[in-house]
C-alpha cells in the first residue's frame, strides 16, 4: 500500500505535518446540439417540434495525484413534439408530447484496477476479475493522522437515469354558449417519470488502522 503514497516534495518537513504540495487542474468538456422543426400544414394545422442533446465528461481530481479523483459523464435530452388543430375561429386544440432524461455516470478515478492482482494474500480483498468492474478499484486504506488512499469519501461508482414522459392536452373555446365576455378552456395532462438509480461506494471494501505501527504491522483494526 505504501507504493500508492506519492513522495513527499516539500523537504523537512517535521513528522505529522503535511509533506506534500499537489494541485491538479478539473477538466470539463461538454458538446450541446439543438433541433428544431415548424411546418405550417394549413392555416388551421401546425407542427412544431425540438430536441436537444447534452454530453459531456468531467474529470475532478482527488488528494493524491493518482487516487481519489473522479471520472464524470453526464447527459441529457429532451425531446417536444406539438399540434394545433384550429376547428372554429373560436375553438382551437393543442396536443404537445414530451420526454426528458438526464444520466449520471460517475466512476473512481482508478476504476477497471483490479486491486486482487497487487495485494496478493490479504484476507477479503474483492476480485474484480470474479465480482465485476463495479468492484474494482483500490480499496479505501485509512491510516489515522495519514491521507486516505484508494476511494477514500467518493460514493462511486454512481450510476443514474432519471426519464419523463408528458402527455399534454389544451383546448380553447372563445365564447361558449354565447357568453361573448368568457373563454373557457379544459383539457388534461398526463405524466410519468422512471428512476434507476445505483451508489456502489462500498463495493471495493474498507480497511482502517489506528496508527501507523498497526499499518506497518498488517493489523487493521
Amino acid at each position: 500500500i505504501a507504493a500508492f503514497y506519492p513522495l513527499p516534495n516539500i523537504a523537512g518537513a517535521a513528522p505529522g505535518t503535511a509533506n506534500l504540495v499537489f494541485s491538479a487542474p478539473s477538466q470539463n468538456t461538454d458538446n450541446t446540439h439543438l433541433v428544431r422543426i415548424d411546418q405550417s400544414f394549413s392555416d388551421k394545422d401546425r407542427l412544431s417540434g425540438r430536441w436537444m442533446w447534452y454530453g459531456g465528461n468531467s474529470v475532478s481530481p482527488g488528494v493524491l495525484p493518482t487516487l481519489g479523483g473522479t471520472l464524470s459523464q453526464p447527459g441529457a435530452q429532451n425531446l417536444m413534439l406539438s399540434e394545433s388543430h384550429v376547428f372554429s375561429p373560436s375553438m382551437f386544440t393543442e396536443l404537445r408530447a414530451g420526454m426528458s432524461r438526464a444520466a449520471v455516470y460517475i466512476v473512481p478515478q482508478d476504476y477497471g484496477f483490479n486491486a486482487a492482482s497487487v495485494l496478493t494474500g490479504v484476507p477479503g480483498v474483492v476480485d474484480a476479475a470474479a465480482d465485476g468492474p463495479r468492484a474494482s478499484g483500490l480499496p479505501s486504506f485509512g491510516i489515522t493522522g495519514y491521507t486516505t488512499v484508494g476511494r477514500g469519501g467518493t460514493s462511486t461508482p454512481q450510476f443514474q437515469t432519471i426519464t419523463a414522459y408528458d402527455l399534454l392536452l389544451n383546448n380553447t373555446k372563445i365564447s361558449p354558449f354565447g357568453w361573448s365576455k368568457h373563454t373557457f378552456k379544459f383539457g388534461g395532462d398526463i405524466r410519468r417519470e422512471e428512476a434507476k438509480r445505483l451508489n456502489d461506494g462500498g463495493a471495493s471494501g474498507t480497511v482502517s488502522f489506528t496508527n501507523f505501527a498497526n499499518f506497518a504491522g498488517t493489523c487493521p483494526t
